[in-house]
Parts: structure tokens; sequence; C-alpha cells
């Protein structure tokens, strides 16, 4: 039974992990397409942008948000300030992201026993402690649902730059 128990909530957890990890994959693309049609002023030189900084080690997910929302702060007032929701979200999604990306699923409890798989945990050492962060399957249709939105606003926003007009 135990045995049974483990691999449907490690089966789950996997599929979770990946559905989140591939819709942010799909997010930080549109940011870096975003930035590379911001900053070129033709589409050779935004793929060499996208590249060579963008799709490298260079920058986090966190600093392309960081860089995307003080460009939209600074430049874009309008839909900074009638964005909130998404200016609030994108602050939001990284460092859940970064749980998903960088931790290792939890299963068992300090005793050993396999956790109920009404929730998903993943545990990581961060800062010199080991942390743990749970979820419910309402959090990840919450966080999808999110995401989804966050999608929708980038590809209007990649709409709206000089490349595209």
């Amino acid at each position: 039974m135990n045995d049974e128990k483990y691999r449907i909530l490690d089966e789950k957890s996997i599929s979770m992990r990946g559905a989140i990890i591939a819709r942010t994959i799909e997010v930080e693309m549109l940011i870096d397409k975003y930035l590379s049609y911001y900053f070129c002023e033709n589409f050779s030189r935004a793929e060499q942008l996208t590249e060579l900084v963008l799709c490298s080690d260079r920058l986090s997910f966190n600093s392309k948000v960081e860089i995307l929302l003080s460009l939209l702060k600074n430049n874009n007032e309008e839909f900074y300030n009638s964005n909130k929701i998404f200016v609030k979200k994108m602050l939001e999604i990284g460092p859940d992201r970064n749980v998903f990306a960088h931790s290792i699923n939890l299963t068992h409890d300090d005793e050993g026993n396999v956790l109920d798989s009404d929730v998903i945990g993943f545990e990581r050492f961060k800062a010199g402690k080991i942390q743990s962060k749970f979820f419910t399957e309402d959090d990840i249709k919450s966080m999808k649902d999110d995401i989804s939105f966050l999608i929708l606003k980038l590809i209007d926003l990649i709409k709206s730059t000089k490349l595209m007009k």
C-alpha cells in the first residue's frame, strides 16, 4: 500500500511540476521576445540579442521580470498603471517557479511515512537551511490560470512593439 501511495504521489508531483515549468518557460520566452523587440530595430538584431544575451545564463528569470517591469513602468506607464494584476502576478510567479525548478519532491514526512496525495511538497536548501513548500491541486490550478493570463498579456505587449507595428 505504501509503495502504491508513494508512486501515485511521485507521479502527481512530477506531472504538476512539469506543467508549471513548461508554462513558465513559455512566459520567459515571451519576455525574451518582448525585450529583444523593444531594444532592436530589426528582426536580425532582435534574434542576436535573444541568442547572445537573453537565452544565455547571463540573466535569470527574475532578472528578466525586473527588466520588463522597469521598462513598462518607465516607458509604458499606461500599460503598467492599468495592469496592476499583471505586475503583481509577474512578481509572484518567479519564486514559485523557482520552487518547481530547483527543489526535490517531498514524498515522506520526518518519520518516513508517505505524505497524503492531496498536496504536493517540495524541499530545497536555501540560505543554509531546508525549506519546504506545499501546493494543493487548487494552488496548481490557480498558478496555471495566472500563467495563462501572463502569456496572453505578454503576447499583447509583443504586438505593441515597434517591430510588430
